[in-house]
């Protein structure tokens, strides 16, 4: 019997490839660094890992059966028009959901706390006081109550902290935890409510610029943001301004439209502003589930079954 043969498309697949074959004993993993490598053996390739495949080339993807994202994210590879509807698109939904919630809530209490100004001072050797805030009794608007938004809700409530948010349906929020579940037509209405607002959206066509100067002006005056979702979906500009004047009292971005964000972006130098570098999904064991779940998919594909976490094509996530 040939051995079954699973590729991984990733600028830097080392982790990835080793982590396959740990989940997959006996099959050939094939590592794929470049977009040229993975044309070069598109019409056989049939299980796909990838980090951001090449648009435009499905047609040549002849005999794929699954298309496995690195990430929860699929704009890079949406629309894929040309990728035949047979072919699920799977992302890595739920994998991540406990770090990025983590993460969420480190970077909310960095920004209630002040951390970031602690940093600056102990760099310049300044001993200079200040009160922080507190985190009981504030509403947190979750804009998008999907695996991640959850997971978030469900660790600020014991904190005392009122939550909100939205979701495609009103209903299914979870029980229990979140005050008020809204569709996301009433996104006005959740960021009005939030003294700090959490932005885990997919990037659709629907959330392109979604959070533009009018609805960033719908939070009080004062409140943070956060957000972790993608570039695109928050008026880069608009928010910078209103950290300017203080309309917006501090931010914490994980993305960017541009990444690696220049060295010349104005985000460096704004002090109410928290920069990480697209970190808040990983951790150290992200390859091994990731793997873990890719090799499942595969094994449900050859008994028949659908695979966890199929993206629909036509909503983008």
């Amino acid at each position: 019997m040939t051995a079954r043969r699973l590729h991984v498309f990733h600028p830097r697949p080392e982790a990835l490839v080793a982590a396959v074959a740990e989940a997959a004993p006996g099959a050939e993993v094939v590592s794929l660094r470049t977009e040229e490598e993975l044309l070069g053996c598109f019409g056989e390739v049939e299980n796909l890992l990838a980090m951001r495949p090449p648009r435009r080339h499905w047609g040549k993807a002849r005999r794929l059966r699954l298309l496995q994202m690195v990430g929860v994210g699929v704009d890079s590879v949406l629309p894929a028009r040309d990728l035949h509807e047979r072919v699920p698109i799977a992302n890595a939904s739920g994998i991540a959901a406990t770090a990025l919630a983590e993460f969420a809530l480190s970077l909310i209490l960095a920004l209630e706390k002040q951390l970031p100004r602690a940093v600056r001072q102990q760099d310049a050797k300044r001993w200079r006081p200040w009160v922080p805030r507190r985190l009981e009794g504030q509403t947190v608007a979750i804009l998008g109550l999907g695996a991640i938004g959850r997971a978030l809700a469900e660790r600020l409530v014991p904190l005392g902290v009122r939550v909100v948010g939205t979701r495609r349906s009103a209903r299914g929020g979870p029980e229990g935890v979140v005050a008020q579940v809204l569709p996301p037509v009433s996104t006005a209405e959740a960021l009005r409510q939030a003294t700090i607002a959490v932005v885990l959206l997919p990037k659709t066509a629907q959330t392109q610029n979604l959070l533009d100067g009018a609805m960033l002006d719908q939070m009080p005056e004062g409140a943070r943001l956060v957000h972790l979702a993608r570039g695109g979906i928050v008026d880069e500009e608009a928010v910078l301004e209103r950290l300017e004047s203080g309309r917006i009292g501090g931010a914490a971005f994980d993305v960017f439209v541009e990444e690696p964000l220049p060295d010349a972006s104005p985000f460096w130098a704004q002090d109410r502003l928290l920069v990480t570098p697209h970190t808040s999904g990983f951790f150290a064991e992200y390859a091994q589930d990731l793997a873990r779940l890719f090799v499942d998919n595969v094994e449900r594909m050859e008994r028949g079954e659908e695979p966890r976490n199929v993206v629909d094509r036509e909503r983008g996530y």
